[in-house]
C-alpha cells in the first residue's frame, strides 16, 4: 500500500499555547471566498502517541470558520490532522485537507 506524504502546516505552534488558530476558508476559481455559513468543519488530530483530538471549527462570518485551540491541545511532536467539511447536503462528510502539524516543546 503506498504511503502519502503530507504537507506540513506553515505556521509552527508552541506546546500550550492557544495562538495561532487555524482558519477555514474555501476559495472559487478567482480566489474569492465563498460563503460557508451552512458548513461544519471538523479537525481530527491524532497526537503523537496518545489519543486523538477533534475539534468542530467556530463561525466567525458567513467566509470564514476558525479551529481555537483549548489548554492542553497543543502537546510537543509531530501531530497527523484531518479536516472534514460537511455541507449539510451530504450523507457522510467530506474529507478536505490532510497534512501535518509541528508542535515544539515550551521552554518555559
Amino acid at each position: 500500500m503506498a504511503t502519502t506524504q503530507l504537507e506540513t502546516y506553515p505556521v509552527k505552534f508552541t506546546e500550550g499555547d492557544l495562538a495561532p488558530s487555524i482558519v477555514v476558508q474555501i476559495l472559487d476559481a478567482t480566489d474569492t471566498p465563498i460563503d460557508i455559513s451552512a458548513y461544519t468543519f471538523t479537525m481530527k488530530m491524532q497526537r503523537s502517541g496518545t489519543t486523538l483530538l477533534t475539534k468542530v471549527a467556530v463561525s466567525l462570518n458567513a467566509t470564514t470558520h476558525e479551529f481555537q485551540w483549548a489548554l492542553g491541545d497543543l502537546v510537543a511532536g509531530t501531530h497527523r490532522v484531518e479536516v472534514e467539511q460537511d455541507d449539510g447536503t451530504a450523507s457522510v462528510p467530506e474529507t478536505s485537507d490532510k497534512f501535518l502539524i509541528e508542535v515544539t516543546e515550551d521552554l518555559g
